[in-house]
């Protein structure tokens, strides 16, 4: 009987030790959650496919089909996102881990001016192409260094346009200064 007893006095115990189990999960898993939304949202802001927009900021994902013709009358065509609001200009290709190999931005600035581009959080190595008002290449910086703060790829003279594709895509397509560009 004794026996009995105890296994009786150890199943209340447990018992009684589950009823306690919650309260210290509760603060363990609000803290495990907020931990994991923390870490979620800093893990995808921004870091996505040219086809994924959920955390980009262009939520559109406004594209175009630009074509470039070259000098030698042969036509090379991308698909571009396009940025054009502030936040856009600013964010550009920032914290993406992959551009497809005919994909890039097409930066529309409000007025020509120079510009200056640089990497700050940018993980892919890109080719930044200037191009003017009437839509002529103007410059072009080859494989430029991801995640760079201090490069600077300034624009020799006015721009209202740039694109960013990934690193040796002009030199591939054997695209150069003075090419027009389409779109």
């Amino acid at each position: 009987m004794k026996d009995t007893k105890l296994t009786k006095e150890r199943l209340i115990k447990f018992l009684k030790d589950l009823r306690l189990i919650p309260f210290f999960l509760i603060p363990i898993l609000v803290i495990a959650g907020i931990f994991f939304v923390i870490i979620g949202l800093s893990n995808d802001s921004g870091r996505t496919n040219v086809s994924d927009n959920d955390n980009y900021l262009n939520k559109n994902n406004d594209t175009i089909t630009a074509t470039i013709v070259k000098s030698t009358n042969e036509q090379v065509s991308l698909t571009l996102e396009v940025a054009e609001t502030e936040a856009e200009l600013e964010y550009g290709l920032m914290n993406r881990t992959f551009l497809g190999a005919e994909e890039g931005m097409l930066f529309i600035f409000p007025e020509a001016e120079p510009k200056t581009f640089w990497m700050k959080n940018t993980y892919i190595q890109l080719d930044i192409i200037f191009v003017d008002e009437e839509k002529i290449i103007t410059q072009i910086y080859e494989n430029t260094e991801p995640l760079n703060t201090e490069n600077r790829y300034p624009s020799i003279i006015p721009v209202r346009y740039a694109i960013e594709v990934n690193g040796g895509w002009t030199q591939r397509n054997n695209v150069k200064v003075g090419d027009l560009v389409l779109f």
